[in-house]
């Protein structure tokens, strides 16, 4: 599939970010239309001259990036973007239609009073309301569960966005852990002669929390937060010892 994009088109990020979602962005090939010698090009594509446009594998072409982003969706056998009946369908496509009208006015350069108002009609006092609203509706959102706790925020709105923060924190951690290194971590530390966990900072008490997890599994385990007795400990270790080191930047 050729998608024909424009890098800075808020509706190309859409479609991309559904490619994403149903795990077929790898099989996208992306034609940059920004320039001027491409306009020949996607007008071929699509006869209105607009991105996003897609070419199927057997040249049928789609424009739109509503149709798009469901064609995408069909494709895949996981959970769907927009499923096919019932109340879930026209709640996707209700908050579909919200979208695009926010990224027209985006792409219109409307004034913020507009934009306001739109969301005042929708019955959020501001646009970073009728995100986090959108967000609560779906359950989740990639795009609005990266919300900064601001001055104006209400109890509601900070309760809101934590828990987002933290379901996607989870979220992505299932999608990257791999069972089969899983098993093998779960076989190395039940035959470890002792585990040792690192952190420093506040990763220390990470390490001291599963210390204590691990102790009450009867397992002989010791928490180092302190860099310099990290140094000597790992200096004394061997292959009967399993380590752990807990970072948040991974370094």
């Amino acid at each position: 599939m050729k998608l024909s994009l424009s890098p800075t088109s808020p509706f190309v990020r859409k479609v991309l970010v559904a490619a994403h979602e149903s795990g077929l962005a790898d099989r996208i090939e992306s034609l940059d239309m920004s320039s001027a010698d491409a306009t020949t090009g996607l007008n071929k594509v699509n006869p209105l001259g607009k991105v996003p446009a897609m070419i199927l594998d057997d040249g049928t072409t789609l424009m739109d990036s509503p149709l798009l982003c469901e064609y995408l969706d069909s494709l895949h056998n996981g959970r769907k973007l927009f499923p096919a009946s019932g109340a879930a369908r026209w709640t996707s496509l209700r908050l579909q239609a919200i979208g695009d009208g926010v990224m027209d006015a985006a792409v219109a350069r409307v004034s913020e009073g507009s934009v306001v108002a739109f969301c005042r009609q929708l019955g959020a006092k501001g646009f970073p309301e009728l995100k986090i609203a959108i967000a609560r509706e779906i359950g989740s959102s990639r795009e609005l569960l990266h919300e900064d706790i601001v001055r104006d925020d209400n109890s509601a709105d900070v309760i809101a966005k934590i828990a987002a923060s933290h379901r996607m924190a989870i979220e992505d951690t299932v999608k990257v852990l791999d069972p089969v290194a899983v098993d093998r971590a779960v076989e190395i530390l039940a035959n470890a002669r002792r585990i040792e966990l690192y952190g420093i900072g506040t990763a220390a008490p990470m390490a001291e929390d599963a210390a204590y997890r691990f102790l009450r599994l009867g397992l002989d385990v010791k928490a180092m937060v302190d860099s310099h007795s990290q140094a000597v400990s790992a200096a004394c270790t061997g292959p009967d010892v399993a380590t752990i080191t807990i970072s948040h930047s991974g370094r």
